[in-house]
């Protein structure tokens, strides 16, 4: 239980009453301190310590069974959990007290098991495939209508941006664009080539999305109450946007097509490239991309703080820093996310998640060091470098398709292959669009076990399945998430859908043997 007076967590104890026996001075502080009561075990310790008169004080420790009640908060205690032996010792701020749990965890070993009837023992889905769910056992007809009216108009919109995107790089392609304004500008450098081209791409690609953008933005989350978006931030966010995608793909681009221009063998020494330039990104995303767009501050509340030092300490990792983003200047959405390789890595909250009882923020820190224990960043970089070398060896097989270039109007001259053309870059970028398209759904795939290997991390280390499930609920019902998503959104999501997690947790909670109401 947490103290506030001392911010410790400790064990239930106390003072006898005149005339109490030990025993019944044991219920009776468990009782108005935690709200339990149950069946009281054997002695299991003995400790003394001198209080701060210098009086002598003996404390005399006894196991509780089958314990039952509901905690309610106050003056001595705001927060009561229960932890398996191994978490609590971690938990406890006093070595004295870590002791005691000691010895009831050596009483639990030796003690002969109670016999009871068999029955079979609930066990947690596979992480690696869809947990079955209902939408309706966890959300109630007024928020699963609340969602479908906000997600209906926004699902169109971005079927319609799709449609319009793929129409438009169609039209570059075989329109032969590329090469005509190549032509038309009276450019033969290559270097200079790719810089146009690039920055054609993104100017198309800025002209179809800032339409679509500017109405979920300004006026659909408007009127949902989730966009607190400003004309003047969203301009600033579009232009940092586009210059960012310009610098980040001519950084990318200028290596690529070198190596394709000057080895046969590019399609290897490329592959080698691109996972080269993913590496970086990931180290630098945190420090150098991520603050053009935020203000990241250090998590500076004490309380949280210490929590997120005390998840920390009990997942046995060591974070390099738990920082805060200013998202509440665009949006009310909730959101939480590691990023980061080696040095950069780190812990990021948005300032609006802060807004929540610490309790449902635990949940969500847990979640995110979960992710941090189980290494999962870098475990995706060699399934991303398999994926790149497949997409890299699917790319050398389509660059042997010259009829497909000479209607895209690329020519080229000696040894130099259409690939390594720069007016060859908008087919490139339609066959990828492609080859991530389908390389993407595994990835995916990877992404939702991670994120379910994650959501049991949490509950493995704070052992709270109904706040889990409380905050599962909140967080997805506030942020207007896809309740009832279709096949293929949920075959291209990165995380699975709310229900899925809600029923996740549902299992554990029952493997457990702990209660949990919906």
């Amino acid at each position: 239980m947490h103290r506030p007076r001392y911010d410790d967590w400790s064990l239930p104890k106390g003072k006898l009453e005149s005339g109490e026996s030990w025993e019944d001075g044991a219920r009776r502080e468990v009782e108005e301190e935690s709200g339990s009561t149950g069946v009281l075990g054997p002695q299991l310790a003995t400790t003394t310590y001198t209080d701060r008169k210098g009086r002598a004080k003996e404390v005399r420790w006894f196991e509780l069974r089958s314990p039952q009640g509901d905690f309610v908060a106050n003056h001595e205690v705001d927060e009561v959990v229960w932890l398996s032996p191994e978490a609590a010792r971690r938990r406890v701020t006093r070595p004295s007290d870590a002791e005691v749990i000691h010895a009831l965890d050596e009483h639990l070993e030796q003690a002969e098991p109670i016999v009871t009837a068999p029955a079979p023992t609930p066990r947690v889905p596979s992480l690696w495939w869809r947990v079955p769910n209902t939408p309706d056992d966890w959300f109630s007809p007024d928020e699963l209508d609340r969602a479908r009216r906000y997600r209906k108009p926004v699902g169109r919109a971005r079927l319609l941006r799709m449609a319009i995107s793929t129409v438009a790089l169609l039209v570059i392609v075989f329109a032969e664009v590329a090469p005509k304004l190549v032509d038309a500008l009276a450019i033969s450098n290559w270097v200079l080539q790719l810089i146009v081209i690039v920055l054609l791409l993104e100017l198309v690609s800025t002209v179809i999305s800032t339409p679509f953008d500017a109405w979920l933005e300004l006026r659909h989350d408007r009127e949902w109450e989730l966009s607190t978006q400003t004309e003047r931030g969203f301009a600033a966010d579009l232009a940092k946007g586009l210059v960012l995608g310009l610098v980040v793909n001519v950084v990318l681009l200028l290596p690529l097509v070198w190596v394709i221009r000057t080895t046969p063998t590019w399609w290897l020494w490329g592959w080698l490239v691109m996972v080269t330039f993913t590496i970086g990104l990931g180290f630098l995303y945190p420090v150098l991309i991520a603050p053009i767009f935020n203000t990241f501050t250090p998590l500076e509340d004490e309380d949280m703080n210490g929590r997120v030092d005390r998840i920390a300490d009990i997942a046995g990792v060591r974070i390099s820093g738990t920082y805060v983003a200013d998202e509440s200047k665009r949006s009310r959405r909730d959101n939480a996310y590691v990023a980061g390789l080696g040095a950069t890595r780190r812990v990021v909250l948005f300032d609006t998640l802060l807004e929540h009882p610490p309790e449902v923020v635990e949940q969500v820190v847990a979640h995110e060091i979960g992710h941090w224990r189980l290494k999962h960043l870098r475990k995706q970089l060699p399934m991303i470098a398999l994926l790149l070398l497949a997409l890299f060896a699917g790319l050398k097989g389509f660059s042997e398709w010259t009829w497909i270039f000479e209607q895209a109007g690329v020519v080229t001259s000696g040894d130099i292959p259409y690939v390594g053309q720069p007016t060859a870059l908008p087919l490139l970028v339609l066959a990828a669009q492609v080859g991530f398209g389908l390389l993407g759904l595994l990835t995916a795939w990877v992404s939702r076990a991670f994120e379910r290997q994650a959501d049991i991390e949490a509950l493995d280390l704070l052992e709270q399945p109904q706040t889990m499930l409380d905050m599962q609920r909140g967080l997805h019902t506030k942020n207007l998430a896809d309740l009832e998503p279709g096949l293929v959104k949920r075959l291209q999501a990165s995380h699975p859908p709310a229900a899925e997690r809600m029923a996740l947790t549902s299992a554990w909670a029952a493997s457990k043997g702990v209660p949990v109401s919906r």
